[in-house]
C-alpha cells in the first residue's frame, strides 16, 4: 500500500530530535516540558499489496502531560469501509533518560490497539511502523552528534497469533541533518522488524524537509517503504507522507515563573 500521512506541530526555537517515519516516538524523545502537543492527520494509499485498492484515514492526538509522562490517542478508518475495522490505539511514553551534553535520551513506550483487528486482509500498519500484534511494550533510544542522528528500538508484542516464535520488535534510523543546524531538514534510512509478521523487515528510505509553510510550524515526512519479502512473500513497497504539526499549549514565562 502507498501511504502518504499528516501529521503534527512545532513551536520550538530549536529542532527536535530528527524523528523518522517508521520509529515515530510517543512525543518527541528529546522533550521534557509539559503541554507540548502533536496532532496527527493520517493518510494512506495502497501500501504493501492488496487485490483492491485501501486507503487508510485518521487522525492521532500525542502530548506530554508531565516532564516525563506522555499519552498518545490515534483513530484509524480504512475506506472502503468494507476492507476493515475502524482502528483506535492508545499510547503512553515514561522519560527514563535525559543526557543533554551527549544528546543521547532513552523512553519507555506501551501501545494498545483497542479496536481494528479487521484490516479486511490488507494490512497498513507495517508502512506506519506499528506492531502486528494488539498490544506491545519497549524502549526507545535516540543520539545526536554531528549532524548525524541514531534511533533505535527494541520491545516485545502480545495479543494474537505470531509468526515467528519470539513476537518481537526492534527498529534502527540512522539520520542525517540538513542546513545550518538542521533547520532546512533531515535524510536517512529508517527499519523496523516485527517478528510478528511473516515478512518481518521494511526499509525505508526518509526525507524530512522541516517548516513546511502554514499558519503554524510543521515538517513534512516522506518515506518509501519497501517490506523485504521472505517465508514465501514477494517484496512489496509503498509511499509513506507525515506533516507534523506542534503545539506548545504552556506560556514560556509562566513557566519560567513556576
Amino acid at each position: 500500500m502507498l501511504l502518504p500521512t499528516l501529521a503534527g506541530v512545532m513551536v520550538l526555537a530549536a529542532p527536535a530530535m530528527p524523528e523518522p517515519l517508521l520509529g515515530e516516538s510517543i512525543t518527541d524523545i528529546d522533550g521534557e516540558r509539559a503541554g507540548e502537543l502533536e496532532v496527527d492527520l493520517n493518510g494512506a494509499v495502497p501500501v504493501f499489496g492488496g487485490n483492491s485498492p485501501t486507503w487508510l484515514l485518521g487522525v492521532e492526538a500525542e502530548g506530554r502531560v508531565t516532564r516525563r509522562l506522555g499519552l498518545s490517542a490515534e483513530a484509524e478508518m480504512p475506506t472502503p469501509l468494507s476492507a476493515g475495522a475502524v482502528g483506535v490505539r492508545l499510547g503512553a511514553s515514561w522519560t527514563l533518560l535525559h543526557d543533554r551534553p551527549r544528546h543521547f535520551h532513552v523512553q519507555a513506550e506501551a501501545t494498545a490497539r483497542l479496536l481494528g483487528d479487521d484490516r479486511g486482509g490488507v494490512d497498513t500498519s507495517a508502512a506506519l511502523g506499528d506492531s502486528a500484534q494488539p498490544y506491545s511494550a519497549g524502549l526507545r533510544a535516540g543520539l545526536t552528534w554531528g549532524i548525524w542522528t541514531l534511533r533505535a528500538a527494541l520491545g516485545a508484542q502480545a495479543g494474537a497469533a505470531s509468526a515467528h516464535l519470539l513476537p518481537l520488535r526492534a527498529g534502527f534510523a540512522l539520520l542525517a541533518s540538513v542546513g545550518p543546524s538542521g533547520t532546512w531538514g533531515f535524510t536517512g534510512v529508517d527499519a523496523a522488524v516485527d517478528w510478528g509478521r511473516r515478512s518481518p523487515l521494511v526499509v525505508a528510505p526518509t526525507l524530512g524537509l522541516r517548516g513546511v509553510p502554514l499558519d503554524v510550524p510543521t515538517d513534512l515526512l516522506l518515506a518509501l517503504p519497501i517490506r523485504v519479502g521472505s517465508a514465501g512473500e514477494a517484496t512489496q513497497w509503498g509511499l509513506a507522507a507525515r506533516l507534523v504539526i506542534e503545539f506548545d499549549l504552556v506560556d514560556t514565562d509562566d513557566e519560567a515563573d513556576d
